[in-house]
């Protein structure tokens, strides 16, 4: 097809594009569609090859733990239970996730300094049930970087995700390695 479009058969000018049909038309679309569609898989497969997890009780404790079969173990192998748990270099505070360039103040406050970092990756597990989303900022590199909530990616202005109920209680962060942003802030 793709010799039939672009020289014709046996070297003659392709045909006029009134003789070839609409799904022809699309075809070396929906090719790219299908490539663009693998790589963001690939991409999402991989970041599941996650480093340790970081375990926050609903009181902002935390502490350095690992993430075993998705499940936080504390030093005595024991599964913590009603705790939020972050896996990357995202920050959890008093039922708010901020961007891994959010850092806390002297009045205790969290405030963005410079931008997130390129192919960075958290996923924040175990939100408490029916969590409504507020977006307090969010500033991300539109198509690239982005938030997954319930299998739904936000990314630019996050426009959608403000009130959107984190119904698996999961949110998962993604950034590409070109260009980054001001980040995130979400409370629920």
């Amino acid at each position: 097809l793709s010799t039939r479009l672009e020289s014709g058969a046996a070297g003659r000018p392709p045909p006029p594009l009134s003789m070839i049909t609409p799904a022809e038309r699309l075809r070396p679309r929906a090719r790219a569609g299908a490539a663009l569609l693998a790589a963001v898989a690939g991409l999402l497969l991989l970041s599941h090859l996650r480093p340790a997890a970081h375990v926050v009780s609903a009181s902002g404790a935390s502490s350095e733990d690992v993430s075993v079969n998705g499940a936080a173990v504390t030093g005595s192998g024991a599964a913590v239970a009603g705790s939020v748990i972050v896996s990357g270099p995202c920050v959890v505070d008093n039922d708010c996730l901020y961007s891994d360039n959010y850092q806390r103040t002297t009045e205790g406050e969290y405030e963005p300094v410079g931008e997130y970092s390129n192919s960075g990756y958290c996923l924040v597990k175990n939100l408490p049930a029916a969590s409504f989303l507020t977006v307090h900022a969010f500033h991300t590199e539109t198509m690239y970087d982005f938030i997954t909530v319930d299998g739904r990616m936000f990314s630019g202005n996050g426009l959608g995700l403000n009130g959107r109920v984190a119904k698996a209680g999961t949110i998962a962060w993604h950034s590409s390695r070109l260009r980054t942003g001001a980040g995130f802030k979400i409370c629920w």
